[in-house]
């Protein structure tokens, strides 16, 4: 069985900034709006699935991509 796992750091700065993209041009790619995705990039706020499967999509990234996952511990682990 895999283990669970948690977002930890929000990458998208980092690939906007690759693709020399500003938070307003994704916005305008993406309807997300520009408050949502620098919230996002600041990691002031986790995005929903639906988000980042759409920034995903637009970035041409794996969902994946857009966060560092960290293995969550589960009450039977720390037994």
């Amino acid at each position: 069985m895999g283990r669970k796992l948690t977002t930890g750091k929000c990458h998208l700065q980092k690939l906007l900034d690759k693709r020399n993209l500003e938070h307003k041009d994704l916005s305008e790619i993406t309807g997300i709006d520009t408050s949502s995705i620098s919230l996002y990039a600041s990691n002031s706020r986790a995005m929903s699935l639906d988000n980042a499967a759409t920034i995903a999509q637009a970035l041409g990234i794996r969902i994946d991509d857009l966060y560092d996952w960290i293995p969550k511990e589960n009450r039977a682990q720390r037994r």
